[in-house]
């Protein structure tokens, strides 16, 4: 009597393990895609934010006036010595995507008392169901990121 071993796998065993994987990558997709747009929303937030405290903390280290220039409503440079000719860019924020929204945006100059005006930068995308993030900026020089409606 000879013996049969049988290497591989069926057809019907197959198309059963290609069907289960299907369904549940089609499962794991939405999720998947409200994460990254979330993830993409915190690391812009959290990447305006260490620009801010960069300018800040530029300001004390240098003893001097730190300006932040909003250009095209997206993008924040930290200028030394803006509006002269020795003015000098030390760094600057630019969105990750175009799906991300900035508003309130504005110019500020930053000394080692703080800063001549209060901000309340907003970031969002078109997507209802991630949250909005919030820059809130105090006149002392502090700053805080929230999810509320509005800076405290």
């Amino acid at each position: 009597m000879t013996q049969f071993q049988s290497r591989g796998f069926t057809l019907f065993e197959m198309l059963a393990t290609v069907g289960i994987i299907s369904i549940l990558a089609t499962s794991a997709v939405p999720s998947f895609s409200h994460m990254m747009k979330r993830d993409r929303l915190v690391a812009d937030i959290n990447r305006l934010h260490s620009v801010f405290k960069f300018a800040r903390s530029e300001a004390v280290k240098r003893d001097t006036e730190i300006s932040l220039v909003a250009t095209n409503s997206s993008k924040w440079k930290v200028i030394q010595n803006a509006g002269t000719d020795e003015r000098t860019v030390l760094l600057q924020f630019i969105p990750s995507d175009s799906s991300v929204q900035i508003s309130g945006l504005a110019d500020l100059i930053i000394s080692s008392s703080g800063s001549t005006s209060a901000l309340d930068i907003q970031l969002s995308d078109d997507d209802q169901t991630t949250d909005d993030y919030r820059l809130c900026i105090f006149l002392s020089g502090q700053s805080i990121i929230t999810t509320a409606a509005q800076c405290p």
